[in-house]
């Protein structure tokens, strides 16, 4: 899968309505991005909301930015790819939920 591809799931609300369908009910209300965020920092999905928001900042420029210099986009490419053990870990930690909860 393209980097830009899994940097592009960051931005997605996949992650939110993830934690709404896997919260016990009074975990359940969402609201700003970085509310959900530091929810999911202290549930323990994610290390830090502060390095999520950096994650789908560099999504965001990758993804809908065209970008001509070869130095700004190697430079994203190089910032992305320290965030692949990052993004990794975070599906790892949502799939084994996913598991949990269908027994």
């Amino acid at each position: 899968m393209p980097l830009s591809a899994v940097l592009a799931v960051c931005k997605t609300t996949w992650g939110i309505n993830f934690c709404r369908n896997s919260c016990p009910p009074w975990q359940k209300k969402t609201g700003a991005a970085i509310d959900n965020l530091d929810k999911a920092e202290r549930l323990g999905w994610i290390e830090s909301a502060e390095t999520w928001l950096e994650i789908r900042k560099l999504s965001n420029q990758m993804v809908h930015e065209y970008i001509e210099d070869l130095t700004i986009l190697t430079s994203a490419l190089q910032t992305g790819h320290q965030h692949v053990s990052t993004l990794v870990s975070v599906g790892q930690k949502m799939m084994a939920e996913a598991t949990r909860l269908m027994r």
